[in-house]
């Protein structure tokens, strides 16, 4: 399987007529995220269970599983969603860091590696704000969050695009994979 990623923009929240199960609901009202205990995890999560069917599991880092695929969930004031694969991955959005506060973020999260290719981008606030999304994701992928391996990891294959002032990334653990993006229901194309 390809990965495959979903977004969907936060004004498009689902309206089926889905009933979560309860361990979803559970996973919802015990999310670390007060932001994640409103109507933007439950469409996030309807969208899911409606895609896949079945039965939507936890593993023993509460990351959801389906069947052998892995899913990672994020969401953002503008956007919701998830990525899935048969491989380990994990998944972020994020709105761009604002410009003010990049200089002192870089400084903070980047490797001596990144700080250097942040030196001559020309897009600082849209690296940074990749990088981010980068170590979010991939603390996302080895279920620990931002801890020391995630915020040292410049090496990580992954892959990207951005919707207005909006990106998204998804990581994977040492292959890169192709990935198919989705923007609500309707497949992107471009380079990404």
């Amino acid at each position: 399987m390809n990965a495959k990623a979903y977004i969907y923009s936060n004004d498009n929240l689902y309206s089926g007529n889905i009933v979560l199960p309860e361990n979803v609901i559970k996973h919802i009202d015990d999310s670390h995220h007060v932001a994640s205990k409103n109507k933007i995890s439950t469409s996030m999560y309807s969208y899911l269970f409606e895609l896949l069917g079945g039965e939507i599991t936890y593993s023993v880092k509460n990351k959801p599983m389906h069947d052998s695929n892995e899913i990672s969930v994020s969401h953002s004031n503008k956007f919701h969603g998830f990525a899935i694969s048969d491989k380990s991955i994990g998944f972020d959005i994020e709105e761009l860091i604002a410009e003010d506060k990049v200089n002192q973020l870089a400084n903070m999260i980047l490797t001596k590696k990144e700080k250097e290719e942040f030196a001559i981008s020309k897009d600082k606030q849209t690296y940074l704000t990749i990088r981010w999304c980068v170590k979010e994701a991939y603390g996302k992928l080895i279920g620990y969050g931002l801890t020391k391996e995630a915020f040292d990891c410049d090496d990580i294959p992954y892959k990207w695009l951005k919707i207005n002032n909006t990106i998204i990334v998804v990581v994977f653990k040492n292959i890169n994979q192709d990935v198919e993006f989705f923007l609500n229901g309707e497949p992107l194309s471009g380079e990404y």
